[in-house]
């Protein structure tokens, strides 16, 4: 987990999932429950997360191995005279 080290679009997205996630909350409040309000509580995290940049390891993605071509041979020179 880093500090300060997110991208803009990583930023929108949780801004998006954010407004999504109280939007929802308080149409379910309004029509099913009030209970649903309480739910709303959970976006405060997410938002912390955007003010302070963090990004989460993915420790799963990182043992993984994955080989990739190069695009130039491991013998290719330049023509530099």
């Amino acid at each position: 987990m880093r500090l300060y080290h997110i991208g803009i679009s990583t930023l929108v997205k949780r801004f998006f999932f954010i407004t999504a996630w109280i939007v929802v909350c308080g149409f379910l409040a309004l029509y099913v429950g009030n209970v649903f309000w309480y739910f709303t509580a959970l976006a405060f995290p997410v938002f912390l997360s955007c003010l302070l940049g963090i990004e989460f390891d993915r420790p799963l993605l990182k043992s993984l191995h994955f080989k990739h071509h190069e695009r130039e041979t491991a013998d290719y020179h330049s023509l530099i005279h």
